[in-house]
């Protein structure tokens, strides 16, 4: 599954007190995104409630920058529990100039980017966090 930016496995985008809970899921494949924005389940949560509970992804998320293992960028509220994610979350090999109000490339085990409140409780990655930005 892929696009150019905001991509999940299930949601790219989440916008505006949309509360979404995501429970006994799961994705299997590999993510992938030209830009930024990129995470197995979720893209991108603004000004929302997120909820990822006894889920699991498995595969390889791809990226420019804004990357996680189950969201790859969060600006409302989400917690994630009971949850994990098996498989790598690699860049590609350029380097974004800046991305927002962060320069260089932005990568988390679980989100990229946490500019809001967030919780990860009793869940757990499998994999590796590679950067090839040259």
């Amino acid at each position: 599954m892929g696009g150019d930016y905001d991509v999940g496995g299930f949601i790219g985008d989440i916008w505006d007190g949309a509360q979404v809970t995501i429970t006994n899921s799961f994705v299997d494949g590999d993510v992938s995104a030209n830009e930024n924005g990129v995470g197995s389940m979720i893209g991108i949560v603004n000004e929302a409630d997120v909820l990822i509970s006894q889920s699991y992804a498995k595969g390889q998320v791809h990226g420019y920058s804004y990357m996680g293992g189950f969201v790859g960028g969060n600006y409302g509220h989400v917690r994630i529990e009971n949850s994990f994610h098996v498989g790598d979350i690699v860049t590609g090999n350029s380097c974004p100039i800046g991305a927002g109000a962060f320069e260089g490339v932005v990568i988390g085990g679980f989100v990229g980017v946490a500019g809001a409140p967030l919780s990860i409780v009793n869940s757990y990655l499998l994999g590796t966090i590679q950067n090839h930005c040259h």
